[in-house]
């Protein structure tokens, strides 16, 4: 439970030092974007894939591909018709329970933090002309905990740089995997994802080309205590790398319920999710109703848009 605090407090943390560093930040769009001609579509349970490819030709739509724990299918559609049309057209369908946009998705933000002594979000002396103790009290809860490796934490983002020297170390790997084989050794359905996976390219190489993610993962776990940059609000912990999000930022919603269903098929304790920007999305429910149903932790942030989201969302 002090863990599953900690993790929580990271993202606040996020966002202090965020406003500390005065970074970048990437805002979404206004209004939703949406994957051009992209569907999320959910049929109703014992249709079958023959069934289910007749009801995608008749409105028009090819299915791109499958994410079988939620019975839900990619689809692009083949036709002139808007997406508004379409989704008309497939509620019509008695085999088909929703369908939706596949919404874009944007990092929340890009700060960058050189060094511990100025991490005042985690130990706040007045150091930058705040207010002396406003942080997560991180010292005082070392004195209790620093996180353990038996903690998987799947960061949902634009990747780990699983070289960082502040990261290594605490990076997590599969066990079931052979790493560069070229093989499915876990027959998970994924070759090589040894420290996970990128849902963009759909190869095994998470490797961050933004930095978002690498910022995040070590926000909730630089290795500490190792003489090197800063540390994390866990000083050990094991990182899953799950990139959804490219170089820029942006991804989609079909990638991040992907990245939900690997990560809590795979073991993971609590999923990090520093992004937003979409539409509502039913779909994506389902895969944090499917995350908790096997005791995974969803933590997302809060956002950049200084709005009040003291809300609570009855999933």
């Amino acid at each position: 439970m002090k863990l599953a605090v900690l993790l929580s407090l990271s993202m606040i943390l996020t966002a202090v030092m965020a406003q500390n560093e005065t970074p970048e930040v990437l805002k979404a769009p206004s209004q939703p974007q949406t994957v051009p001609g992209e569907l999320i579509i959910k049929f109703r349970p014992r249709i079958t894939d023959i069934e289910s490819s007749q009801v995608l030709q008749e409105v028009g739509l090819q299915s791109l591909r499958t994410i079988g724990a939620l019975n839900i299918k990619i689809c692009q559609s083949l036709t002139e018709k808007t997406i508004e049309q379409v989704i008309l057209e497939c509620e019509a369908s008695s085999e088909i329970e929703y369908a939706e946009p596949n919404y874009k998705v944007y990092a929340l933000e890009k700060p960058n933090d050189p060094e511990y002594t100025r991490l005042w979000g985690l130990n706040n002396t007045g150091q930058t002309g705040g207010a002396n103790d406003a942080d997560i009290d991180a010292e005082e809860a070392w004195n209790v905990q620093k996180g353990s490796k038996q903690v998987i934490v799947g960061v949902i983002d634009t990747g780990i740089d699983y070289n960082h020297e502040d990261l290594q170390a605490n990076m997590w790997r599969n066990q079931g995997e052979i790493p560069n084989n070229n093989a499915d050794d876990d027959n998970n359905g994924y070759i090589d994802d040894y420290f996970g996976w990128d849902f963009i390219h759909e190869d095994k190489d998470p490797i961050d080309d933004n930095q978002h993610g690498t910022h995040v993962a070590g926000t909730i776990g630089g290795v500490g205590n190792n003489f090197k940059g800063v540390v994390g609000v866990n000083w050990s912990v094991s990182l899953m790398a799950l990139k959804f999000l490219d170089e820029q930022g942006s991804g989609s919603t079909s990638d991040a319920i992907e990245a939900i269903v690997y990560a809590s098929d795979m073991g993971a304790n609590i999923l990090n999710n520093s992004w937003g920007g979409g539409g509502e999305s039913q779909a994506l429910k389902d895969a944090i109703i499917y995350a908790m149903n096997k005791g995974v932790l969803f933590i997302a942030a809060a956002g950049n848009e200084g709005k009040n989201t003291e809300l609570s969302l009855q999933l």
